[in-house]
């Protein structure tokens, strides 16, 4: 399970991770009686100690200490990247243009594991997620919003444009993606609303 953040500034998933803690592990517990893992662990980078903290009393709280393990792992980028992940953990390489199924392993962020929670359990389709509002925002904030609200509504929500922004990003500032219509509306992938500051070149 990947709750490493995988960009600068986004905290989406450490946020997650804080407040459906118990939803994450039942959702990742479903995902292991589907599929039988000889082992399943969680990946959480140690600048959120936290939410390392906050699980490791779940799992032992819900009787889940001999199913999953935490593995606390550094914070730098691209840490959060599946084959990163992948190889730090257990020395496999993915193949070139392959998936992590060819190396045996299945890897699903906290995110998805909440929602698997909610469907199954809840009966709930996936038409909401926590998105990152950060950068030259006025009050930065990790929003629970519905598929489909405009970027411009929640950049208003956290108090509008905080000085001059240069774009807005959807993602982290690295593989992020320029969105220079605040009408587009959050989807599915959207975990971060970034705007960029204007600063002058020196």
């Amino acid at each position: 399970l990947n709750g490493c953040e995988c960009e600068p500034y986004i905290t989406s998933d450490h946020r997650v991770m804080l407040e459906y803690g118990k939803k994450v592990l039942s959702g990742l517990s479903i995902v292991r009686k589907v599929l039988s893992p000889d082992t399943t662990y969680i990946a959480i980078e140690d600048n959120k100690p936290d939410a390392i903290d906050h699980l490791k009393s779940l799992i032992v709280a819900m009787g889940f200490k001999e199913d999953f393990k935490i593995i606390p792992l550094k914070s730098k980028y691209p840490m959060g990247a599946e084959k990163t992940l992948i190889g730090t953990i257990l020395n496999r390489e993915v193949p070139i243009g392959g998936l992590p199924l060819d190396v045996g392993v299945v890897v699903h962020n906290v995110s998805t594991a909440k929602a698997i929670y909610d469907a199954i359990f809840e009966g709930k389709p996936f038409v909401e997620r926590v998105v990152t509002v950060t950068g030259a925002v006025k009050n930065p904030k990790n929003l629970l919003v519905r598929l489909g609200i405009p970027l411009r509504s929640l950049i208003d929500y956290c108090g509008g444009i905080d000085g001059k922004a240069s774009e807005v990003i959807l993602g982290g500032p690295m593989m992020g993606i320029s969105q220079p219509d605040l009408d587009f509306p959050v989807t599915k992938g959207t975990s971060c609303v970034l705007v960029q500051e204007s600063r002058p070149i020196r």
